[in-house]
């Protein structure tokens, strides 16, 4: 499968556009001021919405073969849940994540 440069684009933009409050651990929350905030992985699903999501051990993950069948590759979401969360030292801010992604798929502009 190809990849969605047009759907990752969108991603990437969205992570680096700022009106996206950053959370960590589940897709999309709520916080205790009402804002609603999101993991990276919440903001694709936020910005495609035809992205399912499925219940795991920890709560909610995206569908792989969704986001396969969507965004055309094999998304390692456990590695970015990682560096959103700080699984492994400081976590990572969205623009942080965005260039990631850039490097990663090649993604200019």
């Amino acid at each position: 499968m190809k990849l969605n440069k047009k759907l990752m684009t969108r991603w990437i933009q969205a992570l680096e556009s700022g009106r996206y409050r950053q959370g960590r651990h589940l897709l999309k929350q709520t916080d205790d001021s009402g804002h609603v905030r999101y993991c990276c992985l919440g903001v694709l699903q936020k910005i495609e919405p035809k992205i399912k999501q499925e219940e795991d051990i920890d709560g909610y993950v995206l569908d792989r073969d969704s986001v396969y069948k969507i965004l055309g590759c094999d998304l390692d979401q456990g590695e970015l849940t990682d560096i959103n969360d700080g699984l492994y030292g400081k976590p990572a801010t969205f623009k942080q994540i965005a260039q990631i992604l850039r490097e990663k798929y090649e993604i200019t502009g």
